[in-house]
């Protein structure tokens, strides 16, 4: 069962009544969803432009300079993927606690 699973299982137990249940439920689908693309492109239009940069100032290009541009855009977008991953991961756990503290609170009322 995966993370998201295990969020939205406490999302299905807030009362229907919930006026915040639908929206927590599409949220934790969306954050499902996420696979690092957006973070990932990010990255890759920054180190883009940031060689392009390079070159412009440095005012030289050669095959090797070149090449490591291509490693080093290539290695951003992996990195940009990964966080774009991890932020994910760190809002469905955010997310998670406060389902938590409400499932308590609506204990606790009820």
């Amino acid at each position: 069962m995966s993370l998201a699973d295990r969020v939205d299982a406490l999302a299905i137990r807030l009362p229907e009544g919930d006026p915040r249940k639908a929206d927590f439920r599409r949220l934790i689908a969306a954050l499902a969803d996420e696979c690092g693309c957006t973070m990932g492109g990010i990255f890759l239009v920054a180190a883009t432009i940031l060689a392009i940069a390079y070159f412009i100032i440095a005012g030289g290009l050669t095959i090797g300079s070149a090449l490591l541009a291509i490693a080093a855009v290539f290695v951003a977008s992996l990195v940009g993927k990964a966080i774009g991953l991890g932020l994910a991961r760190i809002r469905l756990l955010r997310l998670r606690r406060v389902l938590s503290a409400r499932l308590v609170s609506v204990r606790a009322e009820g």
